[in-house]
């Protein structure tokens, strides 16, 4: 569900019918479920420098619209299957926050 959503950030009317939206409107929805993956990601890591890696990969794989997977592990310095793996990590990562932050509210 969570990583559906962030695979899906550029297209408001996937995010609006997420499980994870909240709001009354298509836009209030959308808006809900990115603000949720945007403070997921900023919460979800460390402060070592693995950990800013991995955050900084779901930033820009994810939560950067205009980059694409090529040019993210590029800008990090890092192989496309490094990259890829990582993105998986982080990706499960900010699930994995969502759904804690999730039960214990």
């Amino acid at each position: 569900m969570v990583r559906d959503a962030l695979r899906t950030l550029d297209n408001p009317l996937e995010l609006a019918s997420s499980p994870l939206a909240t709001g009354d409107t298509p836009d209030e929805r959308a808006a809900s479920v990115r603000a949720l993956l945007a403070d997921a990601t900023a919460n979800a890591f460390g402060e070592a420098a693995d950990e800013r890696l991995l955050q900084q990969i779901v930033e820009r794989g994810y939560l950067d619209a205009s980059a694409s997977h090529e040019s993210a592990a590029l800008e990090l310095n890092v192989s496309r299957a490094t990259y890829f793996r990582r993105l998986r990590i982080a990706s499960q990562r900010v699930a994995d926050y969502v759904l804690a932050s999730r039960a214990a509210s």
